[in-house]
């Protein structure tokens, strides 16, 4: 199928180079008819130093990202979860989650989509952890309050 292109330009220009299509102009719609496959960069609003930079703002109805690993070690036997004052006490110092780029970092270098995703259901999944030991503690509270009720009951019914 041949490839057709539609453009509503104000001013436009079509630069073609051996490996560089360049369209300038203002409020164009560009339409592709068939695939489009591009070797190399491509950069909206943008000159490319990776293989799609854009400056703005990106719309899609879907992105699917290729895991490489994904934090279900945390539900491991052996995976050594924090004490909530070890936690307590990173953040202190640290100023972030333990695992989690800080402000700086993440400004500096950016985030990648997958490992952010991946490290914050890791936090997810310690969360449920840390929720499932204080439900734990709780019912052993609750259990040890309607024993000692049950034990001041039948105190006060012996002394009367």
């Amino acid at each position: 199928m041949k490839t057709k292109f539609l453009f509503k330009p104000i001013v436009m220009t079509i630069l073609m180079g051996v490996s560089t299509l360049f369209v300038y102009g203002q409020n164009q719609d560009v339409e592709v008819g068939s695939n489009l496959l591009i070797l190399g960069k491509m950069g909206v609003d943008y000159y490319p130093a990776n293989k799609l930079d854009v400056n703005g703002t990106v719309r899609t109805k879907e992105v699917r990202v290729n895991t490489w690993d994904w934090p279900d070690f945390v539900f491991d036997k052996e995976y050594k979860l924090l004490s909530l004052a070890e936690v307590e006490a990173y953040i202190e110092t640290q100023g972030h989650l333990p695992g989690i780029p800080s402000t700086a970092d993440a400004t500096t270098n950016g985030v990648d989509l997958m490992e952010i995703n991946a490290k914050l259901l890791q936090k997810v999944e310690e969360l449920t952890l840390y929720v499932i030991e204080q439900n734990k503690e709780l019912n052993k509270q609750e259990d040890e309050l309607l024993f000692l009720n049950k034990e001041i009951d039948r105190i006060q019914q012996q002394q009367n």
